[in-house]
């Protein structure tokens, strides 16, 4: 029966149907919902094998193993813990192929995180093996071990697991560990002393790199080193690279004034042959300053304050002492000095470093920063070096003071102010010359980066006349990125325009240019 022909009064119209009208209705609805279904059932058969069709001509199939493997290598995290391991095991599993490839990227099996106590020794040797011959990390997670001297609770670093790894694993180039407290790396030493391994020499010898983080929850002896006894800091083998974590004072000790008189305990012998160093120590006295003066070769230097100042107000401690009337530690080989978290800059008081090409100074976010111009403009004048890059991080700053650091900086090539309120904003036009000179400063200057700027930020006051100054100068062109806080900034095309008619190259990060009207 043709439907469409005994229901058309119905279907071309709001007519409401009978009941046997409504019936057979309904009845040629479910069979057409039926023959809707098979339709869909037989479509999703042929849509599969049409993808299996699909996939065997696929340009994927045709990647080289050495593609696949290097697309692994950015999938994946650097650091390979429990999850990681799982998902790379997923990619290997897939197919041969993908097996192949994931085996052919070296680098994919080159770290281990230890951190779980049923892995077995033949577990990790096996995965790092796959490494070939890359330089190799570990890193064992004891952030929670719960030994002490007074139970009978084994110590997560002293187990055979690691002891093993340590003494007859495979050759290791970084060894990362984390620690509940220094009780468990004097443990660490001793299990390593008191174990003769059948062969030599250790992987613990070999190792270049080390960082040690010791745990930030309160702990009654978290940081108990006997003065009368040598460091265990004392049995680091010969390494390059140093990052020491060392645990908050509110964490360590009963009170703030307990930890100016505790002893870290790092020898000279391994801060005299540090490159690289990443120290965070929040200690109250010069517990810094005098682990930097053993430094001499020290390359790169990250200090991380965990928002608190130095409090450098004891005259009687040695340190502070040496260095009274104007004398400051030399950092002779010094490329790279970071400041981290910090509220002051009073490190640079204490300092020389006539190499530094590059300072990072990055501010707590939720303390007063103190920008000292004049303690910038000592450091520099002191340490007479060739500053290219610097970077400066959450704080407010006075124009002037930050004009005078600039104009101080005849070297500088790169120049990046993150979240960096500066009063008044538009302090640009101060570091043109007031007197008609050809020359200014920044003449260096090839990328300027100010990130996070509020949405009214002056762009076409006294920072476009400065640019356009240098331009005139004969100074090298210039690349400006910048950066809104949480809004699309509206940046008319003739501003544009005018940026680059000035050699300037205009980039903006994370916004849309909105258009706006030439009038």
């Amino acid at each position: 029966m043709n439907t469409y022909t005994d229901f058309s009064h119905l279907l071309d119209s709001n007519d409401v149907p009978s009941s046997f009208e409504e019936e057979r209705v309904l009845m040629e609805i479910g069979e057409m919902e039926r023959e809707v279904e098979a339709m869909r059932m037989k479509m999703a058969e042929v849509e599969g094998r049409l993808r299996r069709h699909r996939a065997i001509v696929s340009q994927i199939r045709r990647i080289p193993p050495e593609i696949l493997g290097q697309i692994f290598h950015g999938t994946l995290p650097g650091v390979m813990g429990c999850s990681e391991r799982r998902q790379l095991w997923d990619l290997a599993l897939v197919c041969r192929k993908w097996r192949d490839s994931a085996y052919l990227m070296h680098s994919l099996w080159s770290s281990y995180v230890l951190d779980s106590p049923a892995i077995s020794y033949e577990q990790v040797t096996t995965f790092l093996r796959r490494s070939g011959t890359l330089p190799k990390s570990l890193e064992l997670c004891g952030g929670s071990c719960l030994c002490s001297n007074t139970d009978e609770v084994e110590c997560y670093l002293a187990r055979p697991t690691v002891i093993q790894l340590l003494t007859e694993g495979p050759s290791l180039h970084h060894l990362y560990l984390d620690m509940a407290k220094y009780d468990c790396f004097r443990t660490l030493i001793d299990s390593l002393q008191s174990h003769n391994p059948s062969f030599m020499p250790r992987p613990w010898q070999s190792i270049q790199s080390i960082g040690l983080s010791f745990s930030d929850e309160y702990h009654p002896h978290l940081w108990r080193v006997p003065p009368t006894v040598p460091s265990a800091f004392t049995y680091i083998p010969s390494i390059t690279s140093l990052e020491l974590q060392l645990p908050s004072f509110l964490c360590a000790f009963d009170a703030y004034r307990d930890s100016e008189s505790a002893v870290i305990g790092l020898p000279a012998t391994v801060l005299s042959r540090l490159v690289s160093f990443t120290v965070q120590c929040d200690w109250k006295g010069s517990h810094i300053l005098g682990m930097l003066e053993n430094c001499s070769n020290l390359e790169e230097l990250t200090v991380d304050f965990y928002g608190d100042p130095m409090s450098l107000d004891n005259p009687e401690d040695p340190v502070i002492q040496r260095l009274k009337n104007g004398l400051r530690i030399s950092l002779p080989r010094l490329r790279t000095l970071t400041l981290q978290d910090a509220v002051t800059i009073e490190l640079l008081d204490h300092i020389q470093a006539p190499a530094l090409v590059k300072l990072n100074l990055e501010f707590n976010v939720e303390r007063v920063a103190v920008f000292s111009a004049g303690a910038m403009r000592t450091f520099l004048a002191s340490s007479m070096c060739s500053l290219r890059s610097l970077s400066i991080h959450d704080c407010d700053l006075k124009a002037r003071d930050l004009t005078l650091t600039l104009s101080r900086i005849p070297s500088l090539a790169h120049l990046t102010m993150d979240n960096v309120v500066v009063v008044p904003a538009d302090f640009w036009g101060a570091l043109i010359p007031e007197n008609g000179s050809t020359a200014g400063p920044l003449r260096s200057l090839q990328n300027l980066t100010l990130l996070r700027l509020p949405y009214n930020y002056p762009l076409s006051g006294g920072l476009y006349d400065f640019l356009a100054k240098r331009f005139l100068w004969g100074s090298r062109q210039c690349k400006l990125t910048i950066s809104f806080i949480n809004t699309e900034p509206l940046v008319p095309p003739p501003l544009i325009a005018n940026f680059n008619a000035c050699g300037v190259l205009m980039n903006i990060l994370g916004t849309s240019i909105l258009v706006a009207d030439s009038c």
